[in-house]
């Protein structure tokens, strides 16, 4: 029995709080009202269907001949199309208002006015500075909670690209100040100054490369003076046949100093591999007593990572 009763109080509160969401708020029922006292002050023959915004149809339609309770998403059949209607009121600077609606009540006027709507698509409400279209409920309400977000708040792309860039360039040929800066600041000079374009590599007396991205740069920058970093891997340069055999005299000058070939970061020990195997076609292990060859970049990758090491 006491279990019984315990499933009756639940499915009770599941029905209450069904209902709940159900319910128009004050706003829409201050419109929905407005409506109707428009309607009569004008002398105007009230509609057949007089819908509340929650969904409840509280006029007879002559068509069905009985009164009825639509559902939210089904109460749209009126040539009223409230919905539509109250979405439409919060245009001419009204958006902050819309955006003050609790969640549920702006997800179901956005849902409902996309049903009502002439075309099928809601245009923001932002107008005439925003000319988006949405034609799904998600991506309606996505967008009107973000549109002229942007334009609030100051942007560092409306200043001139030589001030977006002056700041990194002052570091040219002073790696050193550069490393001085903390991580913080540097993530700041370089995203601030890709904003204006392409930045090229510090080190621009004996690097010319250039990138677009913030982590190709940060990564070029944190190992281009060191042997053998020349670039960052997925910068887009292609390597040329000298810069292969260029790094296959590289890797042939780690011969016999495999703990200095292990500090080096693994993509950049793959990168040196690949093209040394290139421009040579198979490779000797580094080790000074082994002499496994390999022409399979994964493979001699894997032997260098473990040469030596089971005898120790």
């Amino acid at each position: 029995m006491t279990r019984s009763k315990a499933k009756a109080e639940e499915a009770n509160k599941s029905v209450a709080k069904r209902k709940s969401s159900s319910r128009p708020s004050v706003e829409e029922k201050q419109f929905s009202a407005k409506r109707v006292k428009d309607e009569k002050s004008s002398h105007v023959a009230p509609t057949a269907t007089a819908v509340v915004i929650s969904g409840a149809q509280i006029g007879n339609s002559p068509a069905s001949g009985r009164g009825r309770r639509g559902s939210t998403d089904n109460a749209d059949d009126g040539p009223l199309h409230e919905h539509y209607a109250f979405y439409e009121s919060f245009r001419n600077g009204r958006l902050q208002e819309f955006r003050n609606l609790d969640d549920k009540t702006r997800s179901r006027i956005v849902r409902q006015a996309i049903q009502q709507s002439p075309h099928g698509v809601l245009n923001c409400l932002n107008s005439p500075d925003c000319t988006k279209s949405c034609k799904s409920a998600l991506g309606a309400k996505y967008h009107l909670e973000r549109c002229g977000n942007q334009n609030e708040q100051p942007t560092t792309s409306n200043t001139p690209d030589a001030e977006n860039q002056s700041t990194y360039l002052q570091y040219k040929n002073k790696l050193d100040e550069w490393k001085a800066l903390s991580m913080e600041e540097r993530n700041k000079i370089m995203r601030k100054g890709l904003l204006a374009g392409p930045m090229p590599c510090l080190r621009a007396t004996e690097c010319s490369s250039t990138f677009t991205s913030f982590s190709g740069l940060r990564y070029h920058l944190e190992h281009c003076e060191k042997p053998g970093k020349v670039r960052a891997p997925g910068s887009g340069t292609a390597l040329t046949p000298s810069d292969k055999e260029r790094l296959g005299v590289l890797y042939d000058s780690y011969k016999g100093k495999m703990p200095e070939w292990r500090q080096l970061d693994a993509k950049e020990r793959t990168r040196i591999v690949r093209a040394a195997m290139a421009a040579r076609g198979a490779l000797h292990c580094l080790g000074e007593d082994c002499d496994t060859q390999s022409s399979h970049a994964y493979g001699l990758g894997y032997h260098l990572d473990r040469c030596g090491l089971t005898d120790q």
